[in-house]
């Protein structure tokens, strides 16, 4: 299953500010890649769009919520009311601006899966405020915002940049440090989505407070040869990077389908297998030359196992966020 890719021109332009409607297609993300817990993030071909409009202040159905896509019944309840509760208690919207808003949001990113659905859908929010309220986003300051609405900056960095970002936090506590890295062109990425959700309090929830000196120290030098394959386009090396000692053992309990999808493609094409983000989807990177008979590999086994998963088949997107022309 392919995501629909973007096919609008965007708005990098300030002068021409619309107050009354704005619509953001912004991109999906996968974040820690394994050793690189709450530190790296992909944006993936697999997109949610949102148009805020400003309604007549005498319009009765204000607000109002249209929704659409994938994990409709989350898209119709969980998502409208994550947003709003953004934009009235975070941003601090003035209530009769919140009272005229109608929201319409037709997203494809799977939700409580794994793809950074709530970093998506924070950042698009951030964005349309600011173009609601008469101001030119800043992505410097939309960042640190999301990162704390969040609790972490690798998925809102994603979907807000495009391409592989490395996130950290400032030592004064509130600044995003961000840096945008090319990711092999070749190197494509294959999901396996699980029918259930997962959301992430509840992987964080089985984290331990402490993890041994050793673990810590492993998965130090695993981000950083990742890091180095990825610039080298090194598939041996990141084969041998992408693996995990923070997080993926403690909730391979919540996600069974993580160690058996291990132990199967171990000596497969994919240049690894671990989580996407904090599940329950797994993440597969293969080259483009490879991923044909990995696929095939893939269904069959699910098959045979009954699983009542799906695969979706996506690239990184290298755009970020956008403003659309609609």
């Amino acid at each position: 299953m392919k995501a629909r890719e973007p096919n609008h021109k965007s708005k990098h332009s300030s002068k021409n500010i619309s107050t009354d409607s704005v619509t953001v297609e912004v991109p999906g993300s996968t974040a820690n890649l394994g050793p690189g817990f709450d530190t790296l993030a992909l944006a993936l071909t697999i997109y949610a769009r949102l148009t805020f409009t400003l309604l007549p202040e005498n319009e009765k159905n204000a607000p109002f919520v249209a929704a659409s896509g994938m994990d409709q019944s989350s898209l119709e309840t969980a998502i409208p009311r994550f947003i709003f509760k953004v934009l009235q208690e975070r941003i601090k919207m003035q209530p009769q601006i919140i009272k005229r808003l109608h929201l319409d949001v037709d997203s494809q990113i799977p939700i409580g899966r794994g793809f950074g659905s709530s970093a998506a859908m924070v950042m698009a929010t951030l964005y349309a405020s600011e173009r609601l309220c008469k101001r030119v986003p800043d992505r410097q300051s939309l960042l640190s915002l999301g990162a704390a609405i969040e609790g972490h900056a690798d998925n809102a960095a994603a979907s807000l940049l495009g391409g592989l970002v490395v996130t950290s936090i400032a030592d004064d506590r509130r600044t995003v440090l961000a840096k945008r890295l090319e990711w092999p062109e070749d190197w494509h990425l294959i999901l396996v989505v699980p029918p259930r959700q997962l959301t992430t309090n509840k992987a964080r929830s089985v984290l331990p407070k402490t993890v041994p000196y050793e673990d810590a120290v492993y998965n130090v030098q695993r981000t950083a040869l990742l890091l180095a394959a990825i610039q080298n386009q090194d598939e041996e090396l990141a084969r041998e990077a992408l693996h995990d000692r923070l997080h993926e053992k403690y909730r391979a309990e919540l996600i069974p389908e993580l160690e058996a999808l291990k132990k199967e493609f171990r000596d497969s094409a994919a240049i690894g297998c671990v989580l996407s983000g904090a599940g329950s989807s797994v993440l597969m990177p293969v080259h483009e030359g490879k991923k044909k008979d990995l696929l095939k590999q893939i269904t069959n086994w699910l098959k045979q196992q009954g699983m009542d998963s799906h695969i979706l088949d996506l690239k990184v997107d290298e755009k970020g966020l956008k403003e659309l022309n609609v």
